[in-house]
């Protein structure tokens, strides 16, 4: 009956989660999109390859334009009459300035180098967050399926046992057992349930870090059913040399410390432009517009008192011009006032705290740190590499062993089956040996995916799909 049971059950959830079963490949490609790691290694693409065009735009040169609107208020000079005035006076002012950079140490030339090698630094860098996420992905899976499979062993068990219960209430009628043989089988019930619900415990705890990995919200319909047949290999795996090669071949990590390491190189270049003089070039065109600026618009007599005359007191009369002016027109002033200059800009760099020498100092042992650090990237690969194939063969050998423990725990638990349905043992033995083969077949399951975990890194370090 319990058989039926556990059929029914396992074909009833295969039927309702058959539309939103994921695959491995799928939860990988998923989070290759949507994982916010990724999205922020993605954006950081983009802002170097912005700085990757621009260091090549450095090379054009500026053009820019200039205006300005001023009200001078109270006592200030007039920039027309070059006196002091009192009134108040707007003015305008327009220019426009070009420059551009004829030598500069190659400053422009190696920071389009650098810029570039940032571009593929940050391209290296996504490289490697996608590949952690990636394997964060596979351990995750293994996770949920291992956990889900732990449920079939602990679901396997309780029905075991309530057969035994059934079994025991007939031979308790029988006279063949005591009560203290059932009783011992009841209370094993009980504890099955106990690791049922574990078990379901973990199943969903396992399923919410994966929904994280997956940036999916916790209330996602989503399944993840555990292949028909799972390829477990105990051979067929490369040797070390083979691995390891592949892996420097083809991890981006490798190739991020080397291109870490000629940009530290070419900060070297950068810094030494420091030292070096540089000669830019400019041209500028302004003109200017104010009130105060006035036109003559012809003249005027006027007879203007010199004295008196003394024997009469008739005043003494002399006739003068005067000029008229009024204010110069806005398009006039702006005209009139258009100036220009060109030139060029020559700086030599003598004594700055000797700080140009300093950076170069700090850029050369940047270098070295960088060159250093690329080292150490290989050896550690070499190190991770190492260890994941000792993992890999230290697995396959536990696999082997719990498999052949959990055969001859089964065997064990079928003949002490036997022996108590004759009464020729007691409820206890049986229990040993029941909890036995429980414990057996945990251990052979716990195995198999931690196999199959450490062969998934060995492809992964070779560069192959990652497929169960």
């Amino acid at each position: 009956m319990w058989k039926w049971i556990l059929t029914f059950t396992l074909f009833f959830l295969s039927f309702v989660a058959t539309s939103q079963i994921w695959d491995l490949q799928r939860c990988i490609d998923h989070a290759l999109i949507n994982n916010l790691d990724i999205q922020i290694g993605e954006l950081q693409l983009h802002i170097a390859n912005n700085n990757q065009k621009q260091s090549k735009l450095d090379r054009l040169p500026t053009l820019n334009l200039d205006a300005n609107h001023n009200y001078n208020l109270g006592r200030a000079i007039d920039p027309f009459t070059n006196t002091f005035s009192n009134q108040s006076i707007q003015s305008n002012r327009f220019g426009m300035s070009s420059g551009m950079t004829l030598f500069n140490g190659f400053r422009i030339n190696n920071n389009i180098k650098k810029q570039n090698l940032a571009y593929e630094i940050a391209g290296s860098s996504l490289e490697v967050v996608k590949n952690d996420v990636t394997l964060s992905i596979a351990n995750a899976y293994l996770q949920v399926l291992f956990s889900i499979q732990q449920k079939e062993i602990a679901l396997a068990q309780q029905i075991r046992t309530n057969a035994q219960l059934e079994r025991s209430l007939q031979l308790y009628k029988a006279g063949v057992i005591d009560p203290s043989q059932l009783l011992s089988i009841e209370a094993q019930q009980a504890q099955d349930k106990v690791t049922l619900v574990n078990a379901e415990n973990q199943i969903r705890s396992n399923y919410v870090r994966l929904k994280n990995l997956l940036q999916l919200p916790l209330q996602e319909v989503f399944s993840v059913i555990p292949p028909q047949q799972i390829k477990i290999e105990l051979s067929n795996v490369e040797n070390l040399n083979v691995i390891y090669q592949a892996a420097e071949n083809q991890l981006p990590q490798v190739e991020l410390a080397k291109k870490q390491t000629e940009q530290a190189l070419i900060d070297i270049d950068l810094a030494k432009a420091n030292l070096l003089p540089t000669l830019t070039s400019f041209y500028s065109l302004q003109t200017v517009y104010s009130q105060s600026n006035r036109s003559l618009n012809g003249f005027t007599s006027r007879f203007d008192s010199i004295g008196f005359v003394n024997s009469t007191n008739d005043a003494v009369l002399v006739q003068r011009s005067v000029g008229n002016y009024i204010q110069t027109p806005y398009a006039n002033q702006l005209r009139n006032n258009l100036g220009q200059s060109i030139g060029f800009s020559l700086r030599i760099p003598i004594f700055n705290q000797l700080s140009n020498r300093n950076r170069l100092q700090n850029a050369k042992i940047q270098a070295d740190i960088a060159k250093k650090n690329q080292a150490s990237v290989k050896n550690n690969l070499k190190l991770s590499v190492a260890q994941s194939y000792n993992d890999y063969i230290n697995a396959a050998a536990t696999y082997q062993a719990t498999l052949e423990n959990q055969k001859a725990q089964e065997k064990n638990y079928d003949i002490i089956q036997k022996r108590f349905e004759a009464g020729i043992v007691n409820s206890l033995d049986l229990l040993l040996a029941k909890n036995s083969l429980e414990t057996a077949l945990s251990n052979t399951n716990r195995s198999k995916y931690d196999l199959l975990f450490r062969k998934l890194i060995l492809d992964f370090y070779q560069g192959k799909s990652l497929k169960l």
